[in-house]
């Protein structure tokens, strides 16, 4: 049972397990029953922040109740006295701001939770909500004061020089070529880059220093391994070679799917349109039967008038055939003569009477119709 797996637990695993099995009720979207875990977590844990951020998520869920949400996150932020969870409930705040649409309230609260400053994860979400904003000043301020502050963060070494990298990396994007060969030039210096990533730094050291440095730029790149079969390229001759050039080329455009499917119905409605496809498929048609000698356009051949009735039905094949009103064929089908071909001649049909309504059209006047005889009643 649940109660003696329980018992075999850690505290640290019970509440680990406890918290993840309301979290898991609240994503399967029952409501009551992890309204009901996060009133029991909050009863068996006071001291903790993540009950009481269960119930504000609860509140979000409910129309009525998730206007009142942010205040009550305000409160238990201003609450609680411990750093760590104060950031969890901080953090939860500026999510909800950026979730409603206030960014710059959202990226002032990031920058004040002193628990997670200068993160790589927190210096890579303020660096992209900046960018967002259109303020790379602050983006460059966020960038220097982790660079600046880099060797107090509680995280390994290689942690670090990576966030390094990437810091000198943006440099570099952003065309600021020297800040970026310093930062470079303090990785390479450093021992605490493994051998793939160290040769990657000194490739950009070497790219950045080249844009205001030769000398140096040539000097460092002597360090960088000889690329297979260098010697046989002539630098004039690829400088002249043009750029290659892809036969498809990718639009970066919005889609508006809506306008797409009214378009197509539009030209599939098209009746001059259709009438213009249709030829011309026509044409590639005749084209292809004229290649393969199944078609000659000076001896054009006339259709055949019973082309739509089954070949064994049609007038000319049945001259000279004994049974001929014998039925042979698919059950339920049964023969089709020349009677019942007129009848399914829709265009004969109506042709039919346009010529009556033609003719009653131009007899006289006082002509009489002719009225149907009718047998006499005695």
């Amino acid at each position: 049972t649940t109660e003696a797996v329980e018992v075999k637990l850690l505290p640290k695993q019970l509440e680990a397990v406890r918290f993840n099995r309301c979290l898991l009720l609240l994503s399967m979207g029952k409501i009551d029953e992890s309204r009901a875990a996060a009133d029991a977590l909050a009863s068996q844990y006071p001291d903790s922040v993540r009950p009481r951020l269960i119930q504000i998520s609860l509140m979000l869920r409910d129309k009525k109740q998730a206007s009142a949400a942010a205040g009550q996150l305000e409160s238990l932020v201003a609450a609680t006295s411990d750093e760590e969870q104060r950031a969890e409930a901080q953090l939860f705040l500026a999510q909800l701001q950026l979730d409603r649409g206030d960014a710059t309230a959202a990226t002032t609260l990031l920058e004040s939770i002193d628990a997670v400053k200068g993160f790589p994860a927190t210096v890579a979400t303020l660096v992209a909500m900046h960018e967002q904003a259109g303020d790379d000043a602050a983006a460059a301020r966020v960038l220097d004061e982790a660079l600046d502050n880099v060797n107090e963060l509680p995280i390994d070494d290689l942690s670090k020089s990576r966030l390094v990298e990437e810091i000198a990396a943006y440099r570099l994007r952003k065309g600021q070529y020297e800040e970026a060969a310093a930062v470079f030039q303090q990785l390479v210096g450093s021992g605490d880059l493994e051998a793939d990533d160290r040769l990657a730094a000194m490739a950009h050291l070497v790219i950045a220093l080249s844009w205001f440095d030769q000398e140096s730029a040539e000097e460092h790149a002597m360090s960088l391994p000889a690329t297979m079969g260098a010697e046989e390229i002539d630098p004039d001759e690829l400088e002249d070679t043009e750029v290659p050039r892809s036969s498809r080329v990718r639009r970066l455009v919005i889609v508006d799917k809506a306008q797409q499917r009214a378009d197509r119905k539009k030209s599939a409605a098209d009746p001059e349109k259709r009438r213009r496809k249709r030829a011309v498929e026509r044409e590639k048609y005749l084209k292809k039967l004229e290649e393969e000698g199944k078609y000659d356009p000076s001896k054009p051949v006339k259709p055949d008038a019973e082309r739509w009735i089954a070949k064994k039905s049609r007038s000319y094949n049945k001259r000279g055939r004994k049974n001929k009103n014998k039925f042979s064929g698919a059950q339920g089908a049964g023969t089709v003569d020349s009677k019942d071909a007129e009848k399914l001649d829709a265009f004969a049909r109506a042709k039919a009477k346009k010529e009556a309504e033609e003719r009653a059209e131009e007899a006289p006047a006082g002509a009489k119709k002719k009225q149907p005889y009718r047998k006499k009643r005695h």
